[in-house]
């Protein structure tokens, strides 16, 4: 679990409005269809991805941002 600070909030959504012209475009490698677990056999666990999810996974990230600037609000990153 680590705190993102302010500077690396500010570092997210400067990319974030970098990357947003080039998504709407399709300027980037094609996303992956599918995000999920490996080596699961044929059993897809995980979500539908492709250029929607991209869109919905950026949109939620930039909620969060938003989110963080408020009185009294972090935002954590949480990893396995």
């Amino acid at each position: 679990e680590t705190l993102l600070d302010e500077e690396a909030r500010a570092g997210l959504q400067a990319d974030l409005e970098a990357l947003a012209p080039r998504i709407r475009q399709r300027d980037l490698p094609e996303p992956p269809a599918w995000v999920g677990l490996e080596g699961t056999g044929d059993i897809r666990l995980g979500e539908e991805l492709g250029w929607p999810g991209l869109v919905e996974v950026l949109n939620r990230l930039s909620r969060l941002l938003a989110l963080a600037r408020e009185p009294g609000r972090e935002l954590w990153a949480v990893g396995e």
